[in-house]
């Protein structure tokens, strides 16, 4: 399987994890962003420390970009962490925190990974 597979993979998880934090009851919703949490950050150090370094010479300056959106995703995550569900802005945060990942998704999918496959071929697998 092609990195580029994995990582789609691992960004379908996250993206059913939105949507049932979205379905659940407050009973639920931290323990299913507990989860998430956990699935963001390690899929987060997999691109950074093994993904990005291979693939940084397909396009230096989006990469520098995608580790800053990482960073950006971490922050929303700290900031969640001192929350619980009950709290007034917790459901907001969550819905930022859907949007930075999702924004991220859609231009690692839409722009890097094409150009990843075009250029690197069969070193992605």
């Amino acid at each position: 399987m092609k990195a580029t597979e994995l990582l789609k993979k691992d960004h379908e998880r996250v993206k059913d994890l939105f949507k049932e934090i979205k379905s659940a009851g407050n009973d639920r919703k931290e323990e299913i962003l507990a989860i998430l949490t956990e699935e963001l950050r390690i899929h987060s150090d997999l691109e950074e420390k093994i993904f990005y370094p291979a693939v940084k010479s397909v396009d230096a300056d989006e990469i520098i970009r995608f580790q800053e959106a990482h960073h950006d995703v971490e922050e929303v995550l700290v900031d969640l962490e001192d929350l619980t569900a009950e709290d007034e802005e917790f459901d907001q945060r969550v819905r930022e925190l859907e949007q930075e990942v999702t924004e991220h998704i859609s231009e690692e999918e839409g722009d890097l990974f094409p150009k990843v496959e075009a250029e690197l071929k069969d070193r992605l697998t």
